[in-house]
């Protein structure tokens, strides 16, 4: 099967996306999935990472460490653990993107963000604002309804899933809060989130 963004995962957390195929630069042989620290941690530490629609099928294993977890970002990594009947893939579940740079935002409601996660499938977004410590997250991108977008844009299981710039398809945020005043969203930056964890996307 394909390893790839949009697939629902059962972490310690919570169930959650699958967000991205990344490597550690430091480590360039190994490779890990991207999401949530609640949905791969949630104050457990470790664990394992399952696909529940897949028969609960183990992918990967997770171990809290300063290179694997950042809480105040809401990100943290796995490192997976496949058969040599899989492939790895950046390539949304839907097709549409294939993730393969990070890029910036661009606040005013004048950015159209798209993403693919397993409860709300592909939805879209604009982004509102930038802010620090808002909704638990050290650093946001806040998120609102699109003008011509779907009301529920995100919901429970959603997390961990990459927002995407609608034109160029680079990945801008995680997903990892929704339900917020005002049907507003919250997401990590993935370029800060790449650099402080030292990963580079997977090719």
């Amino acid at each position: 099967m394909v390893i790839q963004p949009g697939l629902r995962i059962q972490g310690a957390g919570s169930i959650g996306a699958l967000g991205l195929i990344v490597n550690r630069i430091s480590r360039p042989n190994e490779t890990y999935l991207l999401s949530c620290y609640h949905v791969l941690d949630g104050g457990y530490s470790e664990g394992v990472v399952t696909l529940p629609d897949h028969g609960n099928r183990v992918i990967a294993h997770y171990q809290r460490s300063n290179d694997t977890a950042i809480k105040g970002m809401d990100v943290a990594i796995a490192k997976i653990t496949i058969n040599a009947n899989d492939t790895l893939s950046n390539t949304t579940l839907d097709n549409r993107y294939t993730i393969v740079e990070a890029g910036y935002w661009r606040i005013g409601g004048q950015m159209t963000l798209s993403k693919y996660g397993p409860a709300t499938q592909r939805t879209r977004c604009t982004v509102k604002e930038d802010q620090t410590h808002y909704s638990n997250l050290d650093e946001a991108i806040v998120l609102a309804k699109h003008p011509n977008g779907r009301i529920r844009f995100c919901d429970k299981g959603d997390s961990g899933s990459i927002w995407c710039n609608a034109i160029t398809g680079k990945g801008v945020a995680i997903h990892a809060r929704g339900g917020l005043s005002g049907n507003l969203a919250a997401a990590s930056p993935l370029i800060w989130a790449l650099e402080d964890l030292n990963l580079e996307i997977h090719h």
